[in-house]
């Protein structure tokens, strides 16, 4: 039998917490499987950006689904892929739930391009041409 998740589960503590995801140095989640995947979270007057490294998989995926919830609303977030060394079906999965959450609520979702394997997944799929995918985090945001 598996321990129920703890993140989502009503009067769960940050001990509770501590015990499912590690935390990096900057206090922001670390997934509990796959210790190379990190993401970032800066504020800009234009958007937020998340900026993601390592892999994004499986084991991974459900840490950037919890970043991206929390934005849920938020008028333009860019998540900038150049840090990725590879993407899995799962990942793809977080970025166009997200994509088609922030339409849904007319905000705007944009992509950084990544390099090898995740922007030759982001073609292969047709993702590069469905989604918001640019150069820079510069392109998306306006500047």
């Amino acid at each position: 039998m598996y321990p129920a998740p703890v993140d989502g589960t009503p009067g769960a503590t940050d001990a509770d917490r501590a015990m499912t995801h590690e935390l990096t140095e900057h206090g922001r989640l670390r997934s509990p499987l796959e210790s190379n995947f990190e993401v970032d979270v800066a504020e800009d007057p234009r958007g937020t950006i998340l900026t993601v490294s390592g892999e994004l998989d499986v084991a991974s995926s459900q840490t950037l689904e919890q970043e991206l919830e929390q934005l849920r609303g938020v008028p333009t977030v860019v998540v900038d892929l150049r840090g990725l060394t590879f993407i899995d079906s799962t990942g793809l999965g977080v970025l166009v739930r997200a994509h088609q959450l922030a339409k849904e609520q007319g905000c705007r979702f944009g992509l950084v391009r990544g390099e090898g394997q995740v922007q030759r997944l982001l073609s292969l799929t047709g993702l590069d041409s469905e989604l918001l995918v640019a150069g820079s985090t510069e392109e998306l945001l306006g500047g």
